[in-house]
């Protein structure tokens, strides 16, 4: 099994700073597709309602 490489990100994302552009513009300075742009400011959302989704699963197991 080969090592695994941690590849640092080369431009760090600051989504704070980033909700205030265009995802047009985020798109072109970062050389990525505008999908890919929502798919990010979107994720800390999907991370909340997965996490909110795992207390319900284990406060029902636990009942």
């Amino acid at each position: 099994m080969p090592n695994r490489v941690k590849v640092p990100l080369v431009y760090p994302l600051n989504l704070t700073a980033l909700k205030s552009q265009s995802v047009s513009d985020i798109a072109d300075e970062y050389l990525v597709t505008p999908t890919f742009v929502r798919a990010v400011l979107a994720l800390p959302a999907c991370v909340r309602v997965m996490e909110r989704v795992q207390t319900e699963r284990e406060a029902a197991v636990a009942s």
